[in-house]
């Protein structure tokens, strides 16, 4: 993956850059260059993604040699250790290597278990 930033390419640069971001897909190569470049990374489906063909997560029963995130043995071993939600852990991760972390649900129970992993 090449990437470059240049002045005579955009007249303003971008403060953020959002892409899909979790422990499967760590996105380490995006951080470094947004970090030497001054941008930040907004993470989307910290959770994993479903619908995404990662190993152990693809909705027709494929890899499922890996867990799902939700279910991952070390992630809720970390969580059961620490006496938080796997949940939680996830979106920790995210924050302390200084992510912005997006999350989703029109579930009114999910967005206030959302709202209990950040605080």
């Amino acid at each position: 993956m090449v990437l470059k930033l240049s002045n005579s390419i955009v007249e303003i640069k971008p403060a953020v850059n959002q892409v899909e971001c979790h422990p499967y897909n760590n996105q380490g190569e995006m951080m470094k260059f947004l970090e030497s470049n001054g941008m930040k990374l907004i993470g989307y489906s910290p959770f994993g993604n479903p619908g995404r063909p990662w190993k152990g997560t693809a909705k027709d029963g494929a890899n499922n040699e890996v867990p799902s995130l939700l279910a991952h043995p070390t992630i809720k071993a970390i969580a059961q250790k620490h006496s938080r939600d796997v949940g939680n852990i996830l979106l920790r991760y995210q924050i302390q290597r200084k992510n912005i972390v997006l999350t989703k649900s029109i579930n009114p129970d999910r967005i206030k278990e959302i709202e209990h992993y950040i605080t």
